[in-house]
Order: C-alpha cells, then structure tokens, then sequence
C-alpha cells in the first residue's frame, strides 16, 4: 500500500467518545479528504467533537477506537445475494432467516457506523420503553433518516444528533410520567429530564416509519431454537420424569393403608366423622391386643 492508499484508510476510520452515564456517543474522523479540481489533499481530523464532559448528563466521556466509519455493507453486493436466495430457496434449510437478515442489511443506512439501543434509552430516563413504531416516526418527523440494525432487534440507527435522540425521550416522559422516586436516586436521568426539549415530538405513526421487511413479517433475527432455555435440573429429562411418576404412583395410598395400624382416637371418644374413610384403624380390639402386648414387654 502507498502512502495515498493509507491515508485514504486512515480517513475511513473513527474514535468515539462514549458517555460513561447516558451511552451518547460521538463519532471523530482520524482524517479527512478534500478533492479539488484533480487535486486531493489528505488533513487531519478535528476534534474532540465533545467537550470534557457530557453535554446531556454532566458525566466523562471514554474513547475507543479506532473503528470503521464507512458503509458496513456492499449494497449491490447484498442485493444480488438476496437475489440468488430467493430464487434458490429451496437449497438452504434457513433460506427464511437468510432473506430476513440480508433485507435488512440492504435497508440499514450506509454513512451511520453505530446505533442506539431503544430498551438501553428508556433505561437511562428510567420510562417505560416506547414503541419501536413511534419512535421511529419521531424522528422522520423532526427531519432525520432512520432505521433498523441486522445486529439488534431494538437498534435505531440514525443521521439525528444525540440532542435530537434526548428530546424525543423527554418527550416519551411527558407523556408518561416517571416515577419521582426512581429519579431521586439516578442523577443521570434527573440531569438529562430536567432540560427543556429544543425540539416537540411527534410521535404520530408514519407509514414510511415500518421498513418493508417488518411489514412482510420476515424472519429477520435469530430464532431461539426448540426448548431453549433454563429446564430441569441434570438427569431429570421426560424419561426420568415419567419413570419417577410410575415409582411414586400409588404411594399416598400406601401411606394410607400403613396408618390402620393405629387406632383412632376419635373413635374412641365417639367424634370420629369419617367412618369407615377414616384412616385409622376403628378396631379396638386391636387397641387392646398392642396396649396387652406392650405392657408384656415393659415387664420384661
């Protein structure tokens, strides 16, 4: 590789500065191309995109990287593969699940690297979780791209700024209230619901905000395969379990049965209801053969 050729990849790549509190994250270029005319000039990224804390909670940022920055995926590479399954399904025992994840892939957008987690935002303002619908439409209506991820159910990838993201949950609050003591406790969510909205939320559903692959209801993520799951314990499979319930079967009835032994003393007071579905015995013959017998053997 050439020096033009590392630089360019160099430009291809990116550092986020993550929020150790809330999880906004900004993405910072390592560097940058500017092409004029026939000239192109390779620079140096500028940054830090963020201040020395965040601007949404008051918390520090963590900084990883470098990661890729560019289009995950060949666009017209994917479609063709898609393609190809469609029209040999019966070839792949998970042609369903292939045509799931490969229409999303071909609807995520190409310049957005990362994505938030909708379960991971409502956790952080301490709101029950909004429709995934919802949200969506939000965000096309405050103007920006959206869509979903093939590496999470709950994804929202999108061009919006995080302050954007933040209005759209403060608007969810208002709407439905927190619970004031589980703010009390959390100074992230209090800091970040306790700023104004720069934005009104919309959360009208749109019907550009339901990706085509979600309306043919395509098997898009990984399916947890039959009797996943926490079971038994070790050495209780069906078998055992049905020969524990032949060995056991009747036992009660035997314990029963073991009890006509003893002599009823109920019936002996005259109070027994039970009758002859008494458990104890209602012979008082043999009472007096075991109290006989005991008293013999105490004189021994």
């Amino acid at each position: 590789m050439n020096r033009f050729g590392w630089f360019r990849t160099k430009s291809k790549q990116a550092m986020v500065y993550h929020c150790s509190g809330c999880d906004t994250f900004n993405v910072q270029r390592i560097g940058r191309i500017v092409e004029k005319n026939r000239s192109v000039k390779f620079h140096p990224g500028n940054g830090p995109p963020v201040g020395p804390n965040c601007e949404h909670c008051s918390a520090t940022h963590q900084i990883g990287g470098p990661m890729w920055a560019e289009p995950l995926h060949d666009a017209g590479f994917v479609q063709r593969l898609l393609c190809s399954v469609e029209n040999s399904a019966d070839r792949f025992n998970t042609a369903q699940r292939m045509v799931g994840m490969l229409s999303v892939a071909s609807e995520e957008l190409p310049d957005c690297p990362m994505f938030y987690c909708l379960d991971k935002l409502s956790s952080v303002v301490r709101v029950n979780c909004p429709p995934l619908l919802a949200v969506r439409s939000a965000i096309l209506h405050a103007g920006y791209q959206v869509s979903l991820s093939h590496t999470c159910k709950t994804a929202v990838k999108t061009d919006a700024p995080p302050h954007v993201i933040w209005d759209i949950m403060r608007g969810w609050a208002k709407q439905n209230p927190v619970n004031p003591n589980r703010l009390s406790s959390d100074a992230v969510a209090s800091t970040i619901l306790g700023k104004e909205a720069g934005i009104e939320a919309n959360f009208t559903i749109r019907a550009d905000a339901n990706p085509a692959s979600r309306q043919k209801g395509l098997k898009r993520f990984q399916e947890n395969p039959p009797n996943w799951g926490p079971k038994a314990r070790a050495g209780r499979g069906e078998e055992a379990q049905e020969d524990r319930r032949r060995r056991l079967q009747g036992k009660r009835q035997q314990e029963q049965l073991d009890l006509k032994q003893f002599p009823c003393k109920r019936f002996k007071q005259g109070q027994c209801e039970y009758g002859d579905d008494c458990r104890y015995s209602h012979n008082l013959g043999e009472e007096t053969n075991s109290t006989s017998s005991n008293s013999e053997q105490e004189k021994e």
